[in-house]
């Protein structure tokens, strides 16, 4: 389960780094939308990576990241993903509160497959505003990933 995890997480970062780096190429198009929501796509893998840790993650959910810092977050978040991944036993139930202070309980597997695929979904909204606005596109799907 390891390495269907790794490869994941893998993909997660690239899909990651070809947004920013879109974002970044075309920053007078670039809208305050499209850097939200990849801003939010990393606090929350920060926040699901400390609640597995059982730390406090110090950013909110929805704050901006200046867009040149990106990258090294995106960067940070997936070696300390990786060090979970590696370092913790999968089927290990986390407990935390989430944003309304109501109490949760799941696997590290659960958590981390979860922010995979909130990432994937967010990613999709990126593509769409990033296509709205003139910027071109690539594709992001997985299988694309693999080819």
């Amino acid at each position: 389960m390891r390495a269907f995890f790794r490869d994941k997480l893998e993909y997660h970062l690239y899909s990651n780094r070809q947004i920013i780096d879109s974002l970044l190429e075309d920053g007078s198009k670039t809208s305050e939308d499209m850097i939200k929501l990849i801003s939010h796509t990393l606090h929350a893998q920060g926040i699901w990576n400390n609640r597995i840790l059982g730390q406090q993650y110090t950013g909110g959910v929805w704050d901006l990241i200046e867009l040149t810092e990106l990258h090294d977050l995106n960067d940070s978040l997936h070696h300390q993903s990786l060090e979970i991944l590696e370092g913790t036993d999968l089927s290990k139930e986390v407990i935390y509160s989430n944003s309304r202070g109501q109490a949760f309980n799941n696997t590290v597997a659960q958590i981390l497959y979860h922010l995979i695929n909130h990432g994937t979904y967010h990613r999709g909204q990126i593509m769409i505003l990033m296509s709205e606005a003139g910027i071109q596109t690539f594709g992001s799907d997985y299988v694309v990933y693999k080819r």
